[in-house]
């Protein structure tokens, strides 16, 4: 089923409306958030069939008290189900399942959807939507304070949670509120659902915004290491901090939410588009798992690290399986120094691949190199043995062959 988050179309738009036309509270009080009001947070994961089946056993866990939930995939206890197969020349988005918490005064749902980027992989987005726009750095505290236990559960923050910070008044203290903002989606996705890369590091996050165009003039104008993207025709843009690899902004000019996000740009470019989002965390890992035999000198790669290189290598490599030639996104970057640049980097899975086949030769050749040094000293092994065995025969055969003493003659 095709989908582009079709959301129930309830009073809440109305909200939204209103929201954007009520004065802000004095800045003095509550710093305005740059991009106009947040209606919505969308976190992506990747997960293959083993891990997506660890998904669907936990949305089944959710307490009904807590939470109703709609599952469009069918659930087996007992076997293993087929969640993703093969897709050599097409793939598709499709909804996944919602979730809508009872007893949450933040967050007033939550739709999961994906599609495949692969043979066995797949995108997971999983989008938030608020019961009320989040405008200020105050509203991001409240609830931020409001889901303590749930940020918590993020390991992966690089700097140190509080909640002093989260009652003081400090506008120096801007950005820590905001980021401890972000990751109460994050906390909800390790400490409620299933996920691949949620405990290790940031989940790529896509903060959905409503604005008004003067918002975006005064971006384009004053924007320092942010590049700013229009999406086609629309009144729609992608913004993206160079210094927070991340996170990612689409912000809608106008009073009415359209559902955007990113997950198409996942369905046209595939792995091209997966390395643009997750390229980070991929060089961490590849840092991570093969460092040690590129700087330490070890001559030892364990199977589960050199079976992840050959997967991520089998991966990348099916792209030459989807015939079709993207054609150019009409993503024109706007803003300072991205003038005339697409937003998507076409061949950036080509890239990867070159890195992972490097790498692969090198693993295979000093694998080689010590399969040879092992069999080296196997032979030498069994070389000297043999020769230890043939002297203690000869000598035995020599000892054998001395001539014996005649008997005593009898008197």
């Amino acid at each position: 089923m095709s989908i582009m988050h079709k959301l129930p179309r309830s009073v809440f738009f109305w909200k939204y409306k209103r929201t954007l036309k009520d004065k802000p509270i004095k800045p003095n009080k509550s710093v305005v958030l740059g991009a106009g009001s947040i209606v919505r947070i969308d976190l992506y994961d990747v997960l293959n069939n083993q891990e997506t089946h660890q998904l669907i056993r936990k949305i089944g866990k959710l307490k009904k008290r807590n939470y109703r939930t709609k599952l469009y995939r069918n659930r087996s206890k007992f076997r293993s189900l087929n969640y993703i197969r093969p897709q050599f020349d097409h793939t598709s988005t499709a909804l996944f399942a919602e979730i809508t918490p009872l007893k949450d005064d933040f967050i007033s749902n939550i739709n999961l959807s994906w599609t495949q980027i692969n043979n066995d992989e797949a995108i997971m987005q999983y989008s938030f939507t608020m019961h009320k726009p989040i405008r200020t750095i105050n509203d991001c505290r409240k609830m931020a304070l409001g889901h303590w236990g749930t940020i918590k559960n993020v390991e992966a923050l690089s700097y140190y949670k509080s909640t002093d910070v989260l009652t003081s008044d400090s506008k120096t203290n801007n950005d820590y509120v905001y980021n401890l903002f972000l990751s109460i989606f994050q906390g909800f996705d390790n400490k409620n659902l299933y996920t691949n890369l949620g405990h290790m590091y940031q989940l790529p996050v896509n903060i959905v915004h409503l604005t008004k165009k003067t918002a975006i003039d005064r971006r384009m104008k004053d924007s320092f290491l942010y590049n700013l993207y229009k999406k086609g025709e629309k009144e729609v843009y992608i913004g993206h901090d160079v210094t927070e690899r991340w996170q990612i902004d689409t912000i809608i000019v106008g009073d009415r939410y359209s559902g955007e996000d990113l997950l198409d740009y996942f369905t046209k470019y595939n792995m091209d588009y997966y390395y643009h989002i997750f390229g980070d965390i991929e060089i961490s890992e590849l840092s991570k798992r093969l460092v040690g035999y590129l700087n330490k000198g070890k001559t030892k790669i364990s199977y589960r690290n050199r079976k992840w290189l050959l997967r991520k290598f089998r991966r990348v490599s099916e792209v030459k399986l989807f015939p079709r030639t993207p054609k150019p996104s009409g993503v024109i970057g706007v803003a300072n120094e991205v003038a005339g640049e697409e937003y998507v980097q076409v061949g950036l899975a080509g890239k990867f691949k070159d890195v992972y086949e490097d790498n692969l030769k090198y693993v295979n050749s000093v694998f080689g190199l010590a399969d040879i040094h092992i069999w080296v000293w196997v032979i030498l092994t069994i070389s000297f043995l043999s020769l230890v065995v043939s002297g203690l025969a000869l000598a035995n055969d020599l000892l054998n062959l001395s001539p014996v003493p005649p008997p005593p003659a009898k008197g």
